[in-house]
């Protein structure tokens, strides 16, 4: 957001008078009907790995989507597209996924089932080891979401979206590890985005590396096709040369690459399914290997960290950005411009007194001097997002551009 958005709404007063309680103003929140978590498959392996849930994101409302514009406010600043919300991003699925698409039979994937059977059909990005964007989307994608129009550009829709519902994902249980850890609001902030985005997403992205090639193995596709086979993800410039860059497929390259079973395309796909769902954890990982145990060790480590209430025992004020002020009330922007908290005028004047003192003794001062109680749930919430860091622990700040949407691979 920028100075001129709309100001916070008016707090009311606050009495100095001792002891007075602050907590943030707060953020908007819709009800949640369905709240967000990974699909079936993946949350199984998760819990085995963590022996614990996952948190859910109850700020990141899918079904009513928190980032639409309010009633009659135009489409612009941080906000979506009502007919597009965050889904203009089109996914790279791995085999397996696709597989799990195809023979899910329930009505209700009847939109995602018909969608990714289209994408088969065009035979442009589809391979043994995944169905994924054409170089010409790719290459839309990253010029509209460096001019920071990402979740507003209608011709990237994702084809899998569903028209006019309030949940639109026609492939939601079977999404892959970037649609899965994507979130534009997280519970804590900064934290939250830390252990989806460095922690679980790079692990799935390497079981979904790993798996795909896994299933090539087992259902004996010829040398020409492991030939041929490259990782889906690319930047957008480098050429699709086992499919052609343009919107059309090599017929003879393409045969080349799926070999014995081109023409069953569905079926091998459904057998990936099949062979991946008879699948525990300790499969998974002898399977990855040394790098998906690196992963798994990453993912726990952040987990924990998500887990814990500690604060800081020193803090000092992190990098913030002030994105509207009103009389009573200030929204503050720091780790991500979707996830703004809105705080008290004067508490932001209070942040300036935490300046590596150990935090006690700085809350037990404002509390004398100023007849204010700063909490510790205030403090773990302004820990959270960035708006008081560890002194001790010199750490860059995120850039909020890394955290605006989703990346691949």
């Amino acid at each position: 957001m920028t100075t001129s958005a709309k100001q916070p709404p008016p707090i009311g007063p606050h009495s100095l008078a001792p002891p007075v309680s602050l907590s943030p103003m707060p953020r908007r929140r819709l009800p949640v009907v369905q709240p967000s978590s990974l699909p079936p498959l993946y949350a199984a392996w998760m819990d085995e790995l963590l022996a614990a849930p996952l948190p859910q994101e109850t700020e990141a409302t899918c079904d009513d989507c928190v980032m639409l514009p309010g009633p009659g406010e135009p489409v612009g600043g941080d906000s979506f597209d009502p007919s597009t919300k965050c889904c203009t991003y089109l996914p790279e699925l791995a085999n397996f996924l696709v597989g799990r698409v195809l023979v899910d039979r329930d009505p209700a994937a009847k939109h995602g089932r018909e969608t990714v059977e289209q994408r088969i059909d065009a035979k442009i990005a589809v391979t043994p080891l995944w169905i994924a964007p054409p170089a010409p989307y790719r290459a839309v994608y990253e010029i509209a979401t460096t001019n920071l129009e990402w979740g507003r550009v209608r011709s990237l829709r994702c084809p899998h979206y569903l028209e006019g519902q309030g949940f639109n994902c026609g492939i939601w249980k079977s999404r892959n590890s970037v649609c899965a850890t994507w979130f534009c609001k997280h519970v804590r902030g900064a934290v939250g985005m830390g252990l989806w985005l460095e922690g679980i997403q790079p692990l799935l992205a390497n079981v979904e590396r790993a798996l795909s090639l896994w299933c090539v193995l087992e259902l004996g596709c010829d040398d020409e096709t492991l030939r041929g086979l490259r990782p889906p993800s690319r930047p957008a410039h480098v050429p699709d040369i086992e499919h052609g860059a343009e919107l059309r497929t090599d017929p003879v390259r393409y045969a080349r690459l799926w070999g014995r079973w081109l023409g069953k395309e569905r079926e091998f796909y459904a057998k990936c399914a099949n062979l991946v769902d008879r699948l525990a954890w300790k499969d998974v990982l002898a399977i990855g290997g040394v790098e998906l145990r690196a992963r798994a060790r990453v993912a726990k480590e952040l987990f924990q960290v998500h887990t814990s209430p500690k604060v800081p025992h020193r803090l000092r004020v992190g990098p913030f950005e002030i994105a509207a002020m009103g009389e009573q009330g200030a929204r503050v922007s720091t780790y991500s411009k979707y996830d703004a908290l809105e705080l008290p005028t004067v508490l932001v004047s209070l942040l300036a007194r935490f300046d590596g003192r150990p935090t006690t003794e700085v809350t037990r001062e404002i509390a004398r001097t100023e007849g204010v109680d700063v909490d510790d749930g205030l403090l773990r919430k302004l820990v959270d997002f960035g708006i008081l860091v560890a002194s001790d622990t010199e750490r860059p700040p995120r850039s909020t551009s890394a955290s605006s949407r989703p990346l691949g691979g």
